[in-house]
């Protein structure tokens, strides 16, 4: 009988033991997980700007703003058209893409944001101007 409690008792400390050794392999949270979701790329009046892992590339137009004493060169327009597979725009929604627009108004205050096709379908005022 004490036997059979020895091999219990040892039984429980070996999976005692193996449950240790799985609790302190685990890996760590890779950094493909924690991408950005929103990330722009300004170059010489050329934007690359990711939204859900989708590309979009951007042309800026200049201008000046301002008064007599204060005036200075702001980005006037972006016209914005996609460079990814149109695929990739599936399960995409208006409020997708007003929260681009959001984001790029928080770089660009004084811009005013051009969408190409097919990005134009989505905007309801799009659909104003198309309908005769």
């Amino acid at each position: 009988m004490t036997i059979l409690l020895i091999m219990v008792i040892f039984a429980a400390l070996c999976c005692l033991v193996y449950s240790f050794i799985l609790y302190t392999k685990k890996e760590p949270v890779s950094n493909v997980d924690l991408k950005p979701l929103f990330s722009l790329t300004a170059n010489e009046g050329h934007l690359t700007l990711h939204y859900k892992d989708v590309a979009f590339k951007g042309e800026c137009t200049y201008g000046v703003n301002g008064d007599i004493l204060d005036r200075h060169y702001t980005v006037q327009a972006i016209r914005l058209s996609l460079i990814s597979a149109h695929s990739a725009l599936y399960l995409w929604t208006t409020n997708d893409l007003y929260e681009v627009e959001r984001q790029l108004n928080i770089h660009y205050p004084e811009a005013e944001i051009l969408w190409e096709h097919p990005m134009k379908a989505l905007l309801p005022d799009f659909e104003k101007e198309s309908s005769p």
